[in-house]
């Protein structure tokens, strides 16, 4: 099985992913240590595979993600052909994100423990954070589908009661996962949750894709400035 996000990275969390919307607008030395590629923000395209193959040789690991209108994306349909974009997308990326309620969430979980990958199953709430007893059965839930498996879970916090609820559902965590918020107090979220136990933050390279939302750079200097 795939050694844990902390096992395979010398650095100390939290592991700070830059979300790409442009392909144009990709940095020539991106300030985080993934780069994820939104394929639902491209359009269906093989122009990011030399760029995710130059990053590679850099050290930058890849994520590719193919994110459900539903879940905040652009891309319409769970269907075979995103089934099949996300793991031919395996060839050049150490990471796939499927949605947790997508039907292909259980077979993509069970293609990545094939090939010995892991995969991030995320969870996106836009209106607010759910109730504590919600989040931490979704948290379960996704871990059941195998050791694998990294949660993601992403919920617009609108109080300090939200905020503290995030905190507290990732210090109950003891596996590498990712909780943030969106919001008004989503930049405080992705500045403070990573020190309750997430190992993971995003921030984009080029344009924010939701409200709270901090640069990559910013966050990188953050941490690790």
């Amino acid at each position: 099985m795939n050694s844990s996000i902390s096992e395979i990275n010398s650095h100390p969390s939290p592991y700070i992913v830059g979300t790409l919307a442009s392909l144009a607008n990709l940095p020539k030395s991106p300030q985080c240590h993934i780069v994820e590629f939104r394929l639902d923000q491209f359009g269906i395209t093989t122009d990011w595979i030399p760029k995710a193959q130059f990053l590679s040789r850099e050290g930058i690991d890849i994520l590719v993600t193919l994110r459900s209108r539903i879940e905040g994306g652009v891309w319409d349909t769970e269907s075979t052909q995103k089934e099949q974009l996300l793991k031919d997308a395996y060839q050049h990326a150490r990471w796939i994100d499927i949605e947790h309620t997508s039907p292909l969430c259980q077979p993509l979980c069970d293609y990545a423990l094939s090939i010995n990958k892991q995969i991030i199953v995320s969870r996106h709430f836009f209106e607010s954070t759910p109730p504590q007893e919600e989040l931490i059965s979704i948290i379960k839930n996704i871990q059941s589908l195998g050791d694998h498996v990294i949660p993601k879970l992403v919920t617009t916090i609108n109080t300090e009661d939200e905020f503290n609820q995030l905190k507290t559902l990732s210090k109950s965590i003891t596996a590498d996962h990712c909780v943030m918020g969106m919001g008004a107090l989503g930049s405080q979220s992705r500045l403070e949750l990573p020190n309750h136990g997430s190992t993971m933050v995003y921030g984009y390279l080029d344009n924010a894709l939701v409200s709270g939302q901090l640069s990559a750079e910013e966050l990188y200097n953050h941490f690790y400035s």
